[in-house]
């Protein structure tokens, strides 16, 4: 073995550079050989790592447009390649399109595609998507495209994803999350996309929309996309609306067609092979008329009807069950306060069993023409003489007008529990009544308030849902909303421990619209 000479380097640190060279001939060869190799003069450029993202977006969407339920890049079907030609290979380039498509139609992956392909193709582009509010906007156009960057490995290098933009390392574009009750005066947008227009309606949303849509022609091409599915008739000031209205015009021949106006409005799933008949059926079964026509036929209805028909309500109603029989002597109770010109309500309901409620007792306090209510007379007293015939567990109210009453009521011993009228809580109120009510999940007795009061409600939908309303102001609908009430209180603490969630198969799904 050949001795390894030592090279002493003293204090200054200082090494000769032969003294990296072996003594062997042969390996010093090799070590400048190498070291000639590694020149910078005979080193070959680096490749740019930098995908290269074709302009042509259907080409684009297929190759890098993953999808989160399959794992795998979009595959478009004939009629979404045909929007995309028409959108962005026509003569003469759309500057605003509305496809009005059905519920799971796929019409947010389209929007979806259009926004990841000009964040990668639109050098220092700006993409907004605007929701009803930014978790609206969030949860379905932007969470798309966050999904298909985070599934590809190319694009999760070069895009830098946060709360509510996203940002292309390669082109300086950016994706922006906006709510339409904030300003969009001022800026200068590549593409804005509109998600859900039909909810849209208050003056704060039809400002932004004005803003966004009034980019002078000539500073750049801008795309105005919007995808919904169709609103209420009532809504006729509303953009969506209006834009609907000209193209249904346009396609009838009754005015000139507008070449910069796209439209596309589909009532139906042909030629959508992830939504079967199986699914429509059980949609059919689940929502309302007028609800599964606006999501699944794409038309527009009025945005009240009738919260539950007689036939409902005396399916329900047994002779058998008689007022004050509480089965399992454990109940709930609720309370529906007016005291000038509404009634005040009282509902106590009860489990029959751990699948089964039913209506216990009730009762409705009318304050006189002119004068108001006395709680402790009415309301108080009444609950008074309830908690010495039944075992109540909890008394649901609304704190607005009845917290000096809640306060008597907790000093006398009786569990009150707050339950604000939100509109959040009252499309659960209306929720869970409406659906006890169709599954026959519930024992009215033979009653004729309790039948007027559920006949003359409505319900109303409003952007998180269904909520009671009167059909006319001169009907009452107290006792509906207490008896609402109590059953929220009721399935809250007799039954939500062993209900389980029911599981609907709807088929394969290549393209989904709903939230991930």
């Amino acid at each position: 073995m050949t001795k390894r000479k030592r090279i002493m380097t003293g204090n200054s640190g200082y090494r000769a550079a032969g003294s990296y060279l072996s003594d062997d001939s042969e390996k010093r060869q090799r070590q400048l050989d190498n070291l000639k190799k590694g020149s910078h003069r005979d080193r070959k450029p680096i490749a740019d790592s930098r995908p290269k993202i074709t302009d042509k977006i259907i080409e684009f969407a297929e190759k890098y447009f993953i999808l989160p339920e399959t794992k795998k890049p979009v595959k478009l079907l004939d009629w979404e390649k045909d929007i995309f030609r028409d959108l962005f290979e026509a003569a003469i380039k759309p500057t605003l399109a509305l496809l009005g498509m059905c519920k799971k139609s796929g019409k947010s992956t389209i929007a979806a595609i259009v926004a990841l392909w000009y964040l990668l193709t639109k050098p220092l582009g700006e993409i907004f998507i605007m929701g009803p509010d930014l978790q609206q906007g969030q949860l379905v156009v932007f969470e798309k495209v966050c999904k298909a960057i985070r599934l590809n490995p190319v694009l999760r290098k070069i895009c830098t994803i946060g709360k509510s933009q996203i940002t292309c390392k390669t082109t300086g574009a950016t994706i922006t999350v906006l709510p339409c009750n904030k300003t969009a005066a001022g800026l200068n947008p590549d593409l804005v996309i509109f998600d859900e227009l039909w909810q849209f309606t208050s003056k704060e949303a039809k400002r932004a929309i004005d803003e966004m849509t009034n980019i002078p022609e000539g500073i750049k091409h801008n795309l105005i996309l919007v995808v919904s599915y169709a609103g209420f008739d009532s809504d006729e000031d509303t953009h969506l609306w209006r834009w609907y209205k000209q193209g249904i015009a346009q396609q009838e021949g009754k005015v000139e067609k507008d070449p910069k106006f796209y439209f596309v409005w589909r009532t139906d799933y042909e030629n959508i092979p992830w939504v079967t008949q199986q699914y429509l059926d059980s949609q059919r079964k689940r929502l309302r008329l007028n609800t599964y026509l606006r999501f699944h036929e794409n038309k527009w209805t009025s945005s009240e009807e009738a919260f539950v028909d007689a036939v409902t309500v005396e399916s329900c109603t047994s002779n058998e069950h008689q007022r004050g029989q509480d089965y399992n002597h454990c109940v709930v109770a609720a309370l529906d306060v007016g005291v000038k010109h509404d009634c005040s309500a009282l509902a106590i309901v009860g489990a029959k069993d751990r699948r089964k409620l039913c209506l216990v007792d009730h009762a409705v306090f009318t304050p006189a023409e002119g004068s108001t209510l006395n709680l402790e007379r009415t309301i108080e007293t009444q609950l008074e003489d309830w908690s010495e015939q039944y075992d109540i567990q909890a008394v649901y109210y609304d704190p607005y007008q009845a917290v000096r009453s809640a306060q008597i009521l907790t000093e006398f011993g009786l569990p009150m529990q707050e339950y604000p009228q939100t509109v959040t809580n009252l499309v659960a109120i209306a929720e869970c009544l409406q659906g006890l009510l169709k599954s026959d999940s519930i024992i009215l007795y033979p009653d004729d308030v309790v039948r007027r009061h559920l006949l003359s409600a409505a319900v109303k939908e409003c952007s998180r849902g269904w909520r009671l309303v009167k059909q006319k102001q001169s009907k009452k609908i107290d006792l509906a909303i207490a008896l609402a009430m109590a059953c929220q209180a009721a399935v809250d603490i007799f039954l939500a421990p062993t209900v389980e969630p029911e599981i609907v198969e709807i088929g394969t799904y290549y393209d989904m619209d709903a939230p991930i």
